[in-house]
């Protein structure tokens, strides 16, 4: 579970939705280069169809900061029998020379684990995205950077994506050090305006999710569906709506 950069099961790109149709903001700052308006998101895993005992959920406000800077305040829960952890976290991201995009997350986790008790642990991310072409960005992302949070792995990231009007493709190598190393693979397609569609590949964990949005103008619907060689079937409902 702590091998993840989330708990939902929305996947992390490391790269940007430059569709700005699916809500990879959640766990990727950079997106907020997307968001233009107020906006509030939600999103829940009620069902985990063979382990019933496991949920999570969240929700975000994104709003507009002064100097450029766009920013979001997040909360999201992961619930078991055994434990519960918990994240309530501050982003903020700004473009910077026009080809450039930086983004910097703190969070606060806790965790309560049954028989050990509560426990605190500050956590700051880093994301950075270079275009050096209209239809080419790379990008760098650090989860954990300082490893003041004991119970969650220090994760780098590298990606490179391609994408046009219609499709998104791209690629990309998270590495846990002395831990483990995993690639994703990913593309989505909008073919038509308001809705989107995707399939991400990851090889540890070993998840297959498929993704779909649609815009009603002031409301956004997404559902994603997850198959996990450990948790099996899971899937994750989010809308949010433009303030």
């Amino acid at each position: 579970l702590f091998a993840n950069e989330n708990y939902s099961v929305i996947p992390f790109r490391t790269c940007t939705d430059k569709f700005s149709k699916l809500p990879f903001c959640v766990n990727n700052p950079l997106n907020l280069i997307n968001k233009e308006k107020l906006e509030t998101i939600f999103f829940v895993s009620p069902i985990k169809f063979f382990i019933p005992e496991i949920n999570s959920g969240g929700c975000s406000l994104v709003l507009g900061l002064p100097f450029g800077l766009r920013g979001s305040v997040s909360m999201e829960y992961l619930n078991a029998k055994k434990f519960f952890t918990s994240d309530f976290m501050f982003s903020v991201q700004r473009k910077l020379f026009d080809k450039f995009n930086f983004a910097n997350a703190f969070s606060i986790n806790l965790t309560s684990i049954e028989n050990f008790g509560k426990r605190w642990n500050f956590q700051s991310n880093v994301f950075l995205e270079y275009s050096p072409f209209n239809e080419i960005s790379v990008s760098f992302a650090s989860i954990n950077i300082f490893v003041l949070n004991k119970l969650q792995n220090q994760i780098h990231s590298f990606g490179i994506q391609y994408f046009d009007a219609s499709h998104i493709i791209g690629t990309s190598i998270n590495v846990c050090y002395k831990n483990f190393t995993s690639y994703s693979f990913y593309i989505s397609f909008c073919p038509l305006e308001n809705f989107s569609c995707g399939v991400d590949l990851r090889t540890n964990p070993q998840t297959l999710t498929l993704s779909f949005g649609y815009d009603f103008d002031e409301i956004e619907v997404f559902m994603f569906f997850q198959y996990n060689n450990t948790l099996l079937v899971s899937q994750t409902f989010c809308f949010s709506m433009k303030l």
